[in-house]
């Protein structure tokens, strides 16, 4: 809640700039009605979409189920909303997807709001006689009357896209209900999809900066877990040196690591008895040309795989590792970004 109550001042002023050269580029009409409906409705669909995405995301495990059915829904409003296609020529079959698509009630909104109560020239009559005579020709436009020089955007729009300007502070409470019932959706969706828990089992400050609460704690024994944690660091107070961090010692093994996994039907060997070692307290660097398999190694022996089988040994310092080896490891893959407060 509180993210998306951050974001609206920011979108209002996205939206300042964005709808101001959109609409006055656009060559849209220059009244203050159409100008404040036209932004107005553009701002609240903005954070209906937004709600849309976030439902998405809180409803799937990881990125790619997030991505492929995000991709499936942006399809299906772009090809619903009434532009690439109007409402009339929409297939029966999946023409109903319109009105479960929250931009159609929107775009219905910005359409109507541009035609209201205007007349337009026309360019063409049929039959091209001059002079017009009676009501024997017409306007070679949608919506157009015998005898009429003229076409009424309403009549434009009704014929064309079975758009209506009665339609859109009806479509604005539409909205209104769409944006409503996603936020819903997303709390729920938040709660009960939520795979984070607290692994944090101690509190550990540097050696140093131990507050003077938790030192205070920790000599009296009133805080067991603060006291657990301080204790093992009063004793060092003080001691800023780079050796306050004890040097590592394990080395780390495998050998004969074989990983293979089944790609359409067909057993395929990525790693093929593979052996090393890593001697403790230098950098080792990992070298190969491209697709040699290198990301897939450290893979391997980070125990980050999610497919496939790995046979072989991996010792740290002679005997094999426990269920906690993740934790014990840091591993950053090539497409991790972070930011320096992070580290």
């Amino acid at each position: 809640m509180a993210g998306i109550v951050a974001d609206i001042p920011i979108k209002f002023a996205q939206a300042c700039v964005f709808n101001v050269l959109v609409y006055f580029l656009s060559g849209l009409r220059r009244t203050p009605d159409q100008f404040f409906i036209f932004f107005l409705i553009s701002y609240v669909a903005t954070f209906v979409m937004s709600a849309v995405f976030r439902t998405l995301a809180a409803m799937t495990k990881t990125i790619s189920q997030a991505m492929a059915l995000s991709g499936v829904i942006v399809l299906a409003i772009v090809n619903f909303t009434g532009f690439t296609q109007p409402p009339p020529q929409m297939h029966p079959w999946l023409g109903w997807l319109r009105f479960i698509n929250p931009v159609f009630y929107g775009f219905e909104i910005l359409v109507a709001n541009e035609f209201h109560g205007r007349e337009f020239a026309c360019s063409q009559i049929m039959p091209p006689y001059s002079p017009p005579q009676g009501d024997s020709w017409v306007c070679a436009s949608v919506g157009a009357v015998p005898g009429r020089a003229t076409v009424n955007g309403d009549a434009y729009i009704a014929a064309n896209f079975e758009y209506s300007y009665s339609h859109v502070w009806r479509n604005f409470g539409i909205l209104i209900a769409f944006l409503v019932a996603f936020m819903a959706l997303y709390f729920v969706a938040v709660e009960l999809n939520s795979s984070v828990s607290s692994t944090a089992e101690a509190l550990v400050y540097r050696r140093g900066h131990v507050p003077a609460s938790v030192e205070k704690a920790a000599k009296s024994g009133g805080d067991v877990e603060g006291a657990s944690a301080a204790t093992e660091i009063v004793g060092e107070k003080g001691d800023d040196s780079p050796h306050a961090i004890e040097p590592q010692k394990d080395i780390f093994t495998w050998q004969d690591v074989v990983y293979d996994i089944k790609i359409k039907g067909e057993q395929r060997r990525l790693l093929d008895h593979v052996n090393g070692w890593v001697k403790p307290g230098t950098l080792t660097a990992l070298m190969g040309a491209s697709g040699a398999g290198k990301t897939t190694l450290l893979d391997v022996l980070a125990q980050r795989t999610t497919m496939g089988v790995v046979t072989g040994d991996m010792l740290v310092n002679g005997n094999p590792f426990g269920a906690d080896f993740q934790r014990q490891t840091g591993y950053v893959q090539q497409q991790g970004k972070f930011i320096p407060t992070t580290i």
